[in-house]
């Protein structure tokens, strides 16, 4: 039984111990790693979780608060943890170039995602972490294919599916997203096909998985294939 009101985050986080950690970011641009070392606080319990990621408060050197992802089973290697920062880096990269050309309804927004190493647990295992929002954590899966057929849905995959066609036109086919996660008006969690798979870590289905896109991509668009390019923001 509760003996008292919920406690604060802030009270959570004072409760656990100060750790040494240290956190990677991507330069997608300059295609680099950058270290920093950090004090953290980690939370002792998630505050929300999905089918495969638990969310869990981590306060970095005693300021700002963010979110840890750690997979719920346990199997998530290093490597898919570095794989996945990195397709995020990507995934803003290329927004950034959308929104440079797109109206400002359709301006997506990704969020920010680098790896922390905690170096004095065991093992020191190393797990994404993502700015804080103060929107709830329930998360939604985007494609090309709307999730259900509730406006907002359909709007969200047409948006998606413009941002799918971009990336793979600036890309010369060569790359495209798949699919990605949508949490409190941001998206993450990226999947990404490559020609040569090596932009997408395990889930990269290649060369095979873009064409198939593609099949369903001109299936469903045919009719802004033959568009003028100076026409399409305004359909």
């Amino acid at each position: 039984e509760s003996s008292g009101p919920p406690k604060s985050v802030s009270e959570q986080l004072s409760e656990s111990p100060e750790e040494r950690s240290e956190r990677l970011s991507f330069h997608t641009e300059r295609n680099t790693w950058e270290s920093q070392p950090l004090t953290v606080q980690v939370a002792k319990k998630m505050f929300s979780f999905g089918a495969k990621y638990g969310c869990i408060h981590v306060k970095e050197n005693g300021r700002r608060v963010r979110v840890l992802k750690k997979r719920l089973d346990g199997l998530e290697t290093t490597d898919e943890v570095y794989d996945k920062v990195k397709m995020q880096g990507l995934a803003t990269l290329c927004a950034k170039l959308f929104c440079d050309q797109a109206p400002a309804t359709c301006q997506p927004k990704i969020l920010a995602c680098e790896a922390m190493i905690l170096k004095q647990r065991p093992n020191q295992p190393v797990i994404r972490v993502e700015d804080l929002l103060d929107e709830s954590y329930a998360k939604s899966p985007i494609s090309l294919e709307p999730q259900t057929q509730a406006a907002q849905d359909v709007q969200e995959a047409h948006k998606f599916a413009a941002f799918q066609y971009f990336a793979y036109c600036q890309t010369g086919h060569g790359m495209l997203f798949n699919s990605a996660s949508s949490v409190g008006g941001y998206w993450t969690d990226p999947v990404v096909f490559s020609a040569d798979q090596s932009l997408g870590g395990s889930g990269d289905q290649g060369y095979d998985g873009i064409k198939e896109w593609e099949q369903r991509f001109t299936r469903k668009y045919s009719y802004l294939l033959v568009t003028p390019e100076d026409e399409l923001w305004d359909l």
